[in-house]
């Protein structure tokens, strides 16, 4: 059986993988990742966290520009844990491999993430375990989109039954696009208030996809392109 061929491979290398399905055992399931970079290698980088861990798993970068790299990768992760992919373009303008997908995330044979025009700084994908939420815990989801100018954006959640700060996000640079997800553990018996704000008053618009969603174990209660 042919695993491997081309008739024009150009960029510093390519990565077939063959043989057993995988080599994960028991409790494992299997992450495949392909990173295809531009020709600014050197922008690009990404890291997986555990969020049930909240600990540090792996990362990749490329140390050389004026190459295109095309990376494919294999792990075996915990299959009771939930993780966190992010992929940065330091530059802010994204990848334009104009080749093929830029990045692809496949976890257990099922895709969870992939782009063929990834703009902007980062993005974020959870995938793996439906939540690492405990007994008395519902899982929020935030996800901002800031336009061109993120650094006017800012957002923050409060409880308003222990009239407490929970936690909050804003953007340190302008002339990038964030596109960002975050997902926390909040007690059920809480009631809270989440406001976004833009400083320079004109609201944002990201043109790409909805500015700000806000979902609730499993319901969205607030959401506005």
């Amino acid at each position: 059986e042919e695993v491997a061929r081309t008739d024009s491979f150009s960029g510093s290398g390519i990565v077939t993988y063959f043989g057993a399905e995988s080599c994960c055992g028991k409790g494992e399931k299997l992450l495949e990742l392909e990173i295809n970079t531009d020709f600014y290698a050197k922008e690009t980088s990404w890291s997986l966290f555990s969020t049930c861990k909240n600990a540090f798993v792996l990362d990749g970068n490329y140390t050389n520009d004026d190459h295109y790299y095309e990376s494919v990768f294999e792990y075996c992760l915990d299959e009771m844990d939930r993780y966190k992919f992010i992929i940065r373009d330091s530059w802010g303008d994204g990848i334009y491999s104009f080749r093929k997908d830029d990045y692809r995330v496949v976890y257990d044979g099922e895709e969870v993430a992939r782009t063929d025009s990834f703009s902007g700084s980062g993005i974020v994908t959870y995938f793996g375990a439906e939540s690492c939420c405990g007994k008395g815990e519902k899982l929020l989801e935030l996800e901002i989109n800031t336009d061109f100018y993120a650094k006017e954006t800012s957002w923050s959640l409060f409880s308003t039954c222990k009239n407490a700060f929970v936690l909050d996000g804003n953007y340190t640079n302008d002339d990038h696009y964030y596109e960002s997800v975050f997902e926390y553990c909040l007690d059920e018996m809480d009631r809270y208030k989440f406001i976004i704000r833009d400083s320079w008053g004109d609201g944002i618009y990201s043109f790409r996809k909805d500015d700000y969603r806000v979902v609730y174990d499993g319901e969205e209660v607030a959401r506005t392109d």
